[in-house]
């Protein structure tokens, strides 16, 4: 091998955790070049994971005089020599560090610890804000910030500072941690959005279903004790709560859970309760309906604007003045060229004022639940007609919001029992959706770290989706296919997907090793990807939706299983809706049967594959579900100006 290739393989062996391997590797290099900068570094890294820190000094210090414009070994430099206790060395080095990368978080992270331990605490104090600029998710740089506020006797800031990263933690699936957060804000200065936000603090991936159901008894309980006190809260939105997107993924009927939680914000912040002038007397539209569509994700690659962004630009304009409220810096969004747009702040009095002086007939929210401005806006009544649709498939529980589009197949029998809105049933899934394309060569097994000889079982669904209760059906697929390798997208927060890892630990500690997680793929490579595995397997309890309608599209079959609400039953309903039968399980067992068979039946998967080609029309640019939407929502109108005792035809 060349020098540069030693070098390689070395890193390969080093970052592979084949320590002796790499350790090897470098000191043949070294013999051959014995000023080789990087190889010194690498070593000298080796010394320091192996706990010789003079060594690592050692080694480093030589590679940094080879090489002085190497920001990592000097930050790793300092490093080491922190851990012989020289902070003046570490500094020095440190600094350096960041004198050559500015924008490397953990450089600055590790010079504010070091400034902290040297008593400068103002230029610590202004470090770990650079690596918060620079990586919002730091926990350690936010935690020891709020530690160094309160030392300095800022205690408003450092209150503000465990605030944000009990925020940080819930998010990344530490809830414990995050609890710890907000009771040390709590132990420094009472606060009602922080106690608020503690006693609805809700995991975002459930352990057990154990823990689900005493998540949903505490909350119960917090809501209530939180009323009885009186809380009073001036900024629901700085204090939002977790509780109104994740309690959606347990699986259970919310209508109860989330109109306690609407009725406790509405009687802790009155203002929520706004009304436009406009909706008072309301007389009925004029020549067209005004309907504004909302949402804080109107982007071109979001969910929100592929489902609805197409319902959007379909509608009739010779019978809706159509507006669009977005949140944000303008950018593309991926629909609306003919439609008015108006950009909101985020914050709710500001845009309930923008909002109402639209004067709009109706408001469209494409989600409730997903953001906490656009829940709490939905409070206020902004228009005479408001409604939701299943962007988030759980009822919002909120009194102003007057109808819930759905559609036959999405809802079970007796659904209305699952909304506080009007349930509206329309023949197809709600939504006008444009196909997408796969990549014309997809990426290979090897390039993606999977064995070649795996059978591959690929759910694509947000790691937030895996209920417990699936846990067991994993396993039994994985038991009985020997070859089988379950492969999930990576989180955004790894700590996120090493909550699960613990929980198959748990649940399934004999084939746990057999999951795997692919990094993050754009859409085109996603879809190319799934047509070379063996199954694709859908969520039960919270279904695909945008990404089963972009892999019917290029023709991948999913097994799904619907219950009895909604947010299961998308995959379903899309089959219904083509008149596909054979992949719809009715318990865990045969969801187990028809993963395996579609896994290993490779002529069986064809006939599906041909099925999917011939009928999956129907699901794209619907232009009758437009249609008919048009009469539900001029209905919807009509009804407001006749409940008013005006009629406005």
């Amino acid at each position: 091998m060349t020098p540069r290739q030693m070098l390689q393989e070395g890193l390969r062996l080093h970052q592979a955790g084949q320590l002796a391997e790499a350790e090897s590797l470098y000191g043949q290099l070294l013999a051959r070049e014995p000023k080789n900068p990087d190889a010194l570094h690498y070593r000298g890294l080796l010394a320091y994971q192996a706990g010789d820190y003079e060594a690592a000094v050692r080694l480093i210090a030589e590679s940094v005089a080879l090489k002085a414009d190497d920001a990592v070994a000097y930050m790793n430099l300092g490093n080491a020599m922190l851990m012989l206790r020289r902070p003046p060395e570490a500094q020095a080095a440190l600094e350096a560090a960041v004198a050559l990368d500015q924008a490397n978080p953990d450089a600055w992270y590790n010079l504010a610890n070091v400034q902290r331990e040297r008593g400068q605490h103002a230029a610590a104090g202004a470090s770990y804000r650079r690596t918060l600029a620079l990586n919002p998710a730091h926990v350690g740089a936010l935690n020891n910030l709020a530690n160094l506020l309160y030392l300095d006797g800022r205690v408003d800031e450092s209150v503000e500072a465990f605030h944000k990263l009990g925020d940080l933690r819930q998010t990344m699936g530490q809830t414990d941690m995050a609890a710890r957060a907000y009771q040390q804000a709590l132990a420094l200065a009472p606060n009602p959005g922080i106690e608020t936000a503690l006693a609805l603090l809700t995991p975002a991936l459930p352990a057990s279903v154990a823990e689900i159901n005493a998540t949903r008894a505490r909350l119960t309980a917090g809501i209530a004790a939180l009323r009885e006190r009186g809380v009073a809260l001036a900024d629901p939105l700085h204090y939002a709560s977790s509780a109104i997107f994740y309690t959606g993924y347990h699986g259970r009927n919310d209508l109860e859970l989330r109109r306690a939680i609407a009725d406790f914000y509405v009687g802790a912040t009155p203002t929520l309760a706004y009304r436009a002038p406009h909706c008072e007397g309301y007389a009925g539209p004029g020549e067209r309906i005004r309907i504004g569509f909302i949402s804080k994700f109107f982007s071109p690659e979001h969910p929100m604007s592929k489902l609805y962004g197409g319902i959007v630009d379909a509608l009739d304009r010779r019978r809706f003045d159509v507006t669009i409220f977005r949140f944000g810096p303008p950018g593309p969004m991926g629909f609306g060229a003919d439609a008015s747009v108006v950009t909101l702040e985020d914050d709710l009095e500001a845009a309930r004022r923008t909002i109402a002086a639209a004067r709009l007939d109706l408001l469209f929210y494409t989600d409730i639940g997903m953001a906490p401005t656009t829940y709490f806006l939905a409070f206020a009544r902004l228009a005479p007609v408001q409604c939701v649709t299943f962007g988030h498939p759980v009822t919002s529980g909120i009194a102003t919001i007057d109808y819930f589009i759905s559609a036959d197949e999405l809802e079970d029998e007796g659904a209305e029992a699952h909304y506080s809105e009007q349930l509206v049933r329309l023949a197809s899934v709600p939504t006008y959706f444009r196909r997408p394309s796969p990549a014309a060569a997809p990426p290979t097994r090897e390039e993606l770290g999977l064995p070649a000889d795996a059978r591959l079982y690929f759910c694509a669904q947000n790691l937030i989706k895996l209920h417990p209760d699936f846990d067991a059906v994993l396993a039994e697929i994985l038991r009985r296919d020997p070859k089988g390798l379950l492969v999930l997208i990576s989180s955004a927060s790894p700590q996120l997907g090493q909550c699960l890892l613990d929980r198959f630990q748990r649940a399934m500690p004999d084939v746990a090793h057999r999951v795997a997680f692919l990094p993050f793929l754009k859409l085109d490579a996603l879809l190319a990807f799934a047509r070379q595995v063996d199954a694709v397997l859908d969520t039960p309890v919270f279904s695909g939706g945008t990404t089963s309608l972009e892999l019917f599209a290029v023709d991948v079959p999913i097994v799904t299983w619907p219950g009895p609400f909604a947010r299961s039953r998308i995959t379903h309903a899309l089959y219904r809706q083509m008149g596909i039968a054979g992949l719809t399980a009715q318990s865990a067992s045969q969801y187990a049967e028809i993963a395996l068979r579609l896994a290993n039946d490779r002529a069986w998967r064809g006939q599906l594959e041909e099925e999917l080609r011939r009928r999956k029309d129907v699901l794209y640019e619907n232009a009758a579900l437009v249609r008919e939407l048009e009469r539900v929502l001029e209905a919807a109108v009509a009804a407001a100006a006749e409940a008013r005792g005006v009629s406005c035809s």
